[in-house]
């Protein structure tokens, strides 16, 4: 078993960044969308900026 970790050690610890990177940024959105921030904040670009909800505009 301490021989497979240790071959592997690379795979295993590139997997864990990985899936730490992914709950982070799930976390992230999640926070932004509680917070009412729905959007990137570019409008430009954006096929919904005539409906979007924007105080600033």
């Amino acid at each position: 078993m301490l021989g497979f970790l240790f071959k592997n050690a690379g795979t295993i610890l590139v997997g864990a960044l990985l899936f730490a990177a992914i709950i982070f940024a799930l976390i992230k959105i999640y926070k932004d969308r509680k917070k009412g921030h729905t959007c990137g904040g570019n409008c430009m670009g954006c096929a919904f900026s005539d409906t979007c909800k924007k105080k600033d505009r």
